[in-house]
């Protein structure tokens, strides 16, 4: 997935930049929103925590 997206971002961001930048801004903001809010929504922090052996332990 990384790979696509590292294929095609910079031709989207060229077409976005021809079209109008603050388009091209706006569009990478609401990602890098997006991406925040995708990090938030993630489990408890477990560094520190000793790693289960077997699943029924969790």
């Amino acid at each position: 997935m990384t790979r696509i997206a590292g294929a095609l971002a910079p031709t989207r961001c060229g077409y976005l930049l021809g079209i109008s930048i603050p388009l091209a801004l706006t569009v990478f903001a609401a990602a890098y929103v997006l991406s925040g809010l995708a990090a938030l929504s993630l489990p408890y922090e477990t560094k520190g925590q000793p790693l289960a052996d077997v699943v029924g332990e969790l």
